[in-house]
């Protein structure tokens, strides 16, 4: 089952024009950014239209260009055109902006080869394939309904891909589903910015200039917020070590991904650099972040423990205070060294980003993710969630690697290869995830709490016995009082790491979760049709997505603080 067409290799993540850097980016894991123009408008305008429409279309896209971020050398940001190659406006436009080095990625309402029936002349047939072949990325949506509603689901599909909508409309109310000021009505309830070129039928006058809508593009139009787009630049740019591929992270074990259906395969091969790169940052990241966490709670005791040792033992030799001062200043460094380089952060999103991906093979395998809308687009805040900059940005690089993959229709005849993919290699992996992470975490913190606990017991016991002079050491009257301070300051290091690391509310969290996935794992085992099987998808993506967001809530509280 081919996912582009024959010109180009689907897995390409850019249009022709420079694909060798393309490549590489891909191959590295790289997530570029393309400012993408939705198109609507009607299909009576041609390029034979008089020059005003042209230069109207020139004008918008000068416009959106002006505000667009150039982006790095890591990070890329380009002009993208989503299309559904409809005669008329669509084509027009796709035309221009691919004329100023612009890519194309195209929706089509319906599988391919229906779609090609409503272009009745050769000359706009060829038109299609030449404008098809060209795309870096093409999504079939399946039929479905009747075509007025295809060509609905086509024009939302557009707009919920877009951060801006270019809309050549006359400004009538549509004749039918799916026309232009339907898909204009339904991008204004989105609030995506729509830049409207006020057009006039053939036989109903002549173009009128250029015109912008109510919903004025904003002044700072691009994918990213700033804070956004430094640290999307900030993961492209980070250089990582080679490894023997044995050791790669991997989206699927091998074994399932040979007997999965194509359409799971090719995704899987095509995000793979992408998650391989996620992992990879994310784990080194992670480490980091434990090292030096657990280095400030080290230093902070042993600084504790040099002052009681000087001040009990050593009173008149001042030199140990030296000890206690490299111990504090060691302390500060380490502070500002995690809060400088962020390991913290970067672990967070780099993880968040690794789980969305790997949802997104499932949700691309049974085709329940092509109606996907962004949580974020063009700086402006959807669905009433709440992002911080760093998780922005790894939602806005998941849906990049998402639209960028092209996909044609899943059929009926897939289902059952699909319910078992969605079972063995999505949620009974993390059935076995959660149930281990459960159990991990719990057994921490109890050893954790019970050796605190200890430390505790014997730091008051030998206090009580030193308050009712039952024990005397000669050679140094002092060791009990000097017990009673340092095995208390140790005990309080350890709770003060188990409380940063949130043992207790993860593993509860996990076992929670294990009995949700239990859930989603029967209502995908019961989906003996696609629509039931891709609700359920939905579904299930939408449970792990929150359990992940949940997550991400909670660590992202506890980054690098002074240990008291």
């Amino acid at each position: 089952m081919a996912l582009d067409t024959p010109a180009r290799d689907w897995r390409r993540p850019e249009p022709a024009e420079g694909e060798s850097a393309a490549r590489d980016a891909w191959q590295q894991g790289r997530v570029s950014l393309h400012l993408r123009i939705g198109i609507t408008g009607h299909r009576s305008i041609g390029t034979d239209d008089d020059t005003t429409v042209v230069d109207a279309v020139r004008e918008a896209l000068d416009q959106i260009e002006q505000r667009c971020r150039r982006g790095t050398t890591a990070t890329p940001v380009d002009l993208t055109v989503v299309s559904s190659l409809a005669e008329g406006a669509d084509r027009l436009v796709a035309w221009q902006a691919m004329l100023r080095g612009a890519s194309l990625e195209v929706v089509l309402p319906l599988p391919r080869d229906d779609y090609l029936t409503d272009f009745t002349s050769e000359e706009s047939k060829a038109e299609f394939h030449t404008l098809l072949g060209q795309a870096a990325a093409v999504t079939e949506l399946a039929a479905s309904g009747t075509r007025e509603e295809a060509y609905e689901r086509g024009g939302r599909a557009v707009v919920d891909r877009s951060d801006v909508v270019l809309a050549l409309w006359d400004g009538r109310p549509a004749r039918g589903r799916g026309g232009t000021a339907e898909i204009v009505s339904y991008a204004r309830q989105q609030r995506v910015p729509i830049l409207r070129i006020a057009t006039g039928r053939r036989g109903h006058g002549p173009p009128r200039p250029l015109s912008i809508d109510d919903h004025a593009l904003p002044d700072a139009l691009g994918p990213l917020s700033d804070d956004g787009f430094h640290w999307l630049d900030r993961f492209n740019s980070t250089l990582l070590r080679s490894r023997s591929k044995a050791n790669e992270p991997v989206l699927l074990p091998p074994e399932l991904v040979k007997a999965a259906p194509p359409r799971a395969q090719q995704f899987v091969d095509y995000a793979q650099p992408y998650f391989h790169r996620a992992e990879r940052i994310a784990g080194s990241s992670q480490r980091l972040f434990l090292r030096f966490t657990r280095l400030l709670y080290l230093l902070a005791a042993t600084a504790v423990v040099v002052v009681a040792t000087q001040i009990i033992f050593f009173g008149h030799n001042p030199g140990l205070v030296w000890v206690e001062v490299v111990a504090l200043v060691a302390v500060v460094i380490t502070l500002v060294l995690g809060r400088w380089k962020r390991w913290h952060d970067r672990w967070l999103a780099a993880r968040y980003l690794a789980e969305r991906i790997r949802s997104g093979v499932f949700l691309a395998a049974t085709g329940a993710g092509d109606g996907l809308r962004p949580v974020v687009a063009s700086g402006r805040q959807l669905d009433a969630v709440e992002l911080d900059s760093n998780r922005e940005w790894a939602e806005r690089a998941f849906h990049e690697i998402y639209w960028r993959a092209s996909r044609s229709p899943v059929t009926e005849l897939e289902v059952p290869a699909l319910r078992k993919l969605l079972m063995d290699a999505w949620i009974d992996d993390q059935i076995g995830y959660h149930k281990k992470a459960s159990y991990r975490l719990a057994k921490r913190q109890r050893q954790l709490t019970w050796l605190a606990v200890a430390l505790f017991g014997v730091s008051a016991f030998v206090a009580l016995l030193h308050s009712m002079q039952l024990l005397e050491w000669h050679s140094a009257p002092d060791v009990w009082g000097y017990l009673s301070v340092v095995i208390p300051a140790i005990g309080a290091a350890l709770s003060g790491y188990g409380a940063q690391r949130e043992y207790a509310r993860l593993a509860e969290r996990s076992r929670l979760m294990v009995s949700r996935l239990k859930e989603a794992r029967e209502l995908v085992e019961d989906s003996k049709q696609l629509s039931s099987l891709q609700r359920a998808t939905r579904s299930t993506e939408l449970l792990m997505r929150s359990e992940t967001a949940d997550w991400y809530d909670v660590v992202r509280l506890h980054d690098f603080e002074v240990p008291a």
